[in-house]
């Protein structure tokens, strides 16, 4: 079971309550900490 699974498709499985535009972010936070600017940005 690899974490890192077409972007995070099975962890997404795993935690189907959290939404999948905050999930998305979480994921690209954890990739990429450039991903939590643009969350901050974007919001």
């Amino acid at each position: 079971q690899s974490y890192r699974s077409e972007g995070g498709t099975l962890h997404t499985l795993s935690f189907p309550r959290v939404p999948a535009g905050w999930y998305l972010i979480v994921v690209e936070g954890l990739s990429s900490y450039e991903g939590v600017e643009l969350a901050a940005r974007l919001q």
